[in-house]
């Protein structure tokens, strides 16, 4: 019983960051820190064979989920999707958070090429609208409510754990290392904006002691669920802006840079109209 309690934590641990989300807040920092210790203990096949089994046990819509994420974590090149809306050009790239060096090499190939063809880069980025107040002995709430929100920090550092059992993994380079200027387009919401989309629906998100206290950058975070569907926000919403940019840009030819699992949702939307 004690092992698949811990096989479950490890399991739970990796695919909260292959998945970009963390479907339980229910690990102490020590918990982690455990979890993280065995699994850096263990060969590479043996975090595969562990996650197989693990994954036998999940509701089918989440082990396809995670099957999903884990064939784009190790693909070595990335695949395209090209649609029309109205005489616009719309090439649709899913990325993932981490991958192979290949993939994202085959991304900056990709880039170049569509530019060299006079597309604009639409990319994923959720950022800050205003710059943070520094003020000494104020905590960043609006960092801390994401951080309640989502479960976890999605960070460069964050990703960068996948590389300690999947040998090859990188975490995804920054959009200026990938080709991407200025003159392209983050077609994201910021980070206001999904604050206060989960608010608009679910009420103020309150924060306790323990958000507080728990230092930002760490894995573990145990502060207390939320216990609301996120999906509406940190999907639904995201995609209906894309979708929204698309269809008022200037530009008639758009190359669309985002996570694959908005892909279908914003081609979708763009279907209806």
């Amino acid at each position: 019983m004690l092992y698949y309690k811990a096989l479950a934590r490890q399991f739970l641990l990796i695919s909260c960051l292959i998945l970009n989300i963390a479907y339980v807040q229910a690990q102490s920092q020590s918990e982690t820190d455990a979890a993280l210790g065995a699994l850096k203990s263990m060969k590479p096949e043996q975090v595969e064979m562990m996650l197989k089994m693990a994954m036998n046990t999940l509701p089918p819509n989440k082990r396809s989920d995670l099957e999903d994420a884990l064939k784009l974590m190790k693909a070595t090149r990335p695949e395209t999707q090209a649609i029309e809306w109205k005489h616009k050009s719309i090439i649709f790239v899913p990325i993932a958070h981490a991958s192979t060096p290949e993939f994202y090499n085959g991304v900056k190939s990709v880039v170049s090429n569509y530019k060299a063809k006079g597309y604009t880069v639409f990319y994923e980025q959720i950022t800050r609208a205003a710059k943070k107040e520094e003020t000494a002995g104020k905590p960043d709430t609006l960092a801390l409510k994401f951080r309640k929100l989502v479960g976890l920090e999605p960070t460069r550092q964050t990703y960068a754990i996948l590389k300690n059992f999947f040998p090859g993994i990188v975490a995804q380079p920054e959009y200026k290392d990938l080709g991407i200027t200025a003159s392209d387009l983050n077609a994201d919401i910021s980070l206001e904006q999904l604050v206060g989309k989960y608010e608009d629906l679910y009420g103020p998100v309150a924060l306790n002691n323990c958000d507080f206290e728990t230092k930002t950058g760490v894995l573990g975070y145990n502060c207390g669920a939320l216990g609301n569907d996120i999906e509406p926000v940190i999907l639904d919403y995201r995609n209906e802006n894309v979708a929204r940019l698309v269809k008022s840009a200037a530009t008639y030819k758009i190359l669309v840079i985002y996570g694959a699992k908005h892909i279908p949702g914003i081609i979708k939307l763009l279907s209806e109209d």
